[in-house]
């Protein structure tokens, strides 16, 4: 347990500043993926959230965006499961409408990859009623233009190291 209070003190440090637009992949990726590998441990799971804070919430949002774009340049399914399994467990330490626009990303990624999103997003654990989780399974159905990139304030280009979703705001 001491080993996973480390990797959440890490986490949550002033070492996470300036993450989300920093080169993908990154060191803090990797730990992030560690982490989530420790979520997905049912025995393990109740613990390691009981242990975060907001900050981990905001690292786990930044961590998904990223994998988004990560996805679509890996051409890797993997990348999506994991972005929607960090967002799951941040929706319940931020307000859970900081997460939607990363949703917007995750579906275009799942099309950009011909993916089934409605399959993917069921996959999710969720305690079942929390707001994300049904907002999570009816996204599928909005219109597209309700679900477009561009309504959630990004578009689509590249940076030095490839494919990005790239913020307009």
């Amino acid at each position: 347990m001491q080993e996973i209070r480390e990797k959440l003190r890490l986490l949550g440090s002033e070492r996470t500043n300036g993450y989300g637009p920093s080169s993908i992949p990154s060191p803090i990726d990797n730990e992030v993926t560690a982490l989530l590998m420790q979520l997905a441990i049912v025995s393990e799971r109740k613990f390691v959230e009981s242990q975060m804070v907001e900050r981990h919430g905001l690292v786990l949002l930044a961590y998904a965006e990223r994998m988004a774009s990560y996805a679509v340049r890996t051409n890797q399914e993997e990348h999506i499961v994991k972005a929607l399994l960090a967002l799951s467990v941040a929706g319940k330490l931020v307000y859970y409408k900081e997460s939607l626009p990363v949703v917007s990303l995750l579906y275009r990624s799942i099309q950009k990859l011909g993916l089934d999103p409605s399959k993917l997003f069921e996959k999710i654990p969720s305690d079942g009623d929390d707001e994300f989780a049904c907002y999570l399974k009816t996204f599928p159905s909005r219109s597209q233009e309700d679900r477009s990139i561009e309504a959630m304030g990004f578009v689509e280009g590249h940076d030095s190291d490839g494919f990005r979703y790239i913020r307009t705001w």
